[in-house]
């Protein structure tokens, strides 16, 4: 089931209908500090135990505040577990990365 919108507001639905996702794939959606704890609530309620999410964006967002780098610092104080599976370095450009989110203790 694909599911799009605010990340508070997924929340409530995916709470109600008690959804759970063996797999969760986003892009550009971590730009800002101020969603991390909404996206780490549904992730929290809506990934499956043994799911993963992916997580695609730069590095740093510059005159936002977000990034791969504060995003994965925030997600690991809350107890999951990430790496980053690709990093894309051109060296001209911001540095683009994926994100591979699981819970603590899954591989």
């Amino acid at each position: 089931r694909f599911l799009a919108g605010d990340w508070s507001k997924l929340h409530a639905e995916a709470e109600v209908a008690g959804l759970s996702w063996d797999a969760i794939i986003a892009a550009e959606a971590i730009y800002r500090p101020e969603t991390y704890a909404d996206l780490a609530a549904l992730m929290d309620r809506c990934l499956a135990p043994a799911g993963v999410a992916w997580f695609a964006g730069k590095r740093f967002y510059f005159g936002c505040g977000g990034g791969t780098a504060s995003f994965a610092s925030f997600l690991r104080d809350r107890g999951f577990r990430v790496d980053t599976e690709v990093a894309i370095e051109d060296g001209r450009s911001n540095v683009r990365e994926i994100l591979r989110v699981v819970r603590e203790g899954h591989l």
